[in-house]
C-alpha cells in the first residue's frame, strides 16, 4: 500500500516542478453513512450481527466526513500548506474499540465477529487492505497548521454520520 501511494505522490511531482503549489492527501476510512467503509459494515449491525473485524486488534484510522471536507478546505486555502498530510481523526482506534462503540451508538450488540474473508466479499480487495490492516496514523502536520477537529472522538463521529444526535 506505502509503495502505491508513494507512486501516485509521484504524478503529481511535473505539477510541483512548473511552481504549482501540490498537497498529497492520505485519507483515513472516512466515516460516510451513505457509503464506503461504514456503509458497507452497516448491514449486519442492522440485522443485529455485528462486531468487530477479523479479531479486532488492528488499529483503525478513521475521520469524520465532515472533517475531511473541512480539512482539506483549510489546507487549500492555507498558502503554505504543501506536501503531505494524514487526514486522520488525531484518535484512531482498535477494530474492536471501533465495533464496541458502533454497537452503542446503534444500540446493538458487538458480539460477532466478522471473519477475514466476508471482509473480501464485502469490501472487495482494497477494502481488505484498508479494513485489516493495521494502521495507527495521527494528522500531525495537519494540526500543526492550526487545523481543528469537528470530531476528534469516535462517538460523537459516528452519531453525527448516522443521524443520531443528543
Amino acid at each position: 500500500m506505502t509503495d502505491t501511494v508513494i507512486q501516485w505522490e509521484s504524478y503529481a511531482d511535473s505539477a510541483r516542478k512548473a511552481g504549482i503549489r501540490v498537497i498529497n492527501t492520505r485519507n483515513g476510512i472516512v466515516l460516510a453513512a451513505t457509503g464506503g467503509a461504514l456503509g458497507r459494515m452497516l448491514l449486519p449491525w442492522k440485522m443485529g450481527g455485528g462486531g468487530p473485524l477479523a479479531g479486532g486488534k488492528q488499529w483503525m484510522s478513521w475521520i469524520s466526513m465532515d472533517d475531511q471536507i473541512y480539512s482539506m478546505y483549510h489546507l487549500m486555502m492555507s498558502e503554505e500548506s504543501v506536501g503531505a498530510y494524514n487526514l486522520t481523526a488525531p484518535n484512531p482506534v482498535r477494530q474492536k474499540a471501533f465495533a464496541k462503540t458502533l454497537g452503542k451508538v446503534l444500540r446493538r450488540p458487538a458480539f460477532a465477529p466478522l471473519p477475514g474473508f466476508m471482509m473480501k466479499i464485502m469490501f472487495g480487495e482494497m477494502g481488505v487492505k484498508l479494513t485489516l490492516d493495521s494502521q495507527r496514523v495521527i494528522p500531525k502536520r495537519l494540526q500543526e497548521t492550526g487545523y481543528e477537529f469537528t470530531h476528534e472522538n469516535l462517538e460523537p463521529a459516528l452519531e453525527d454520520s448516522l443521524g443520531k444526535w443528543r
